[in-house]
């Protein structure tokens, strides 16, 4: 099976799209799938609209659905599940 985990990042409604924050993203992403022993599938570069934060129980990103004034730059990491 196949499954995916949103990384975005600290505070990010308030941080701009071409925020340095990539870098973070990218290495608390592979920190998870190092200490986990993760295997990847893809990894995805998105810029998603209205994001909200991460849902606590499933790590997915929550969305504000109108008028988008703020965008954030987030790294999607899909990988196989047992």
């Amino acid at each position: 099976m196949i499954a995916y985990r949103d990384f975005v990042p600290e505070g990010s409604e308030h941080a701009p799209a071409e925020c340095a924050c990539m870098d973070g993203i990218v290495f608390e992403a592979n920190q998870w799938i190092q200490e986990n022993g993760i295997e990847v599938l893809n990894v995805q570069t998105l810029l998603l609209p209205g994001l909200e934060g991460l849902h606590p129980r499933t790590g997915h990103g929550v969305y504000y659905i109108g008028r988008v004034e703020r965008w954030t730059q987030a790294l999607r990491v899909w990988y196989d599940t047992p």
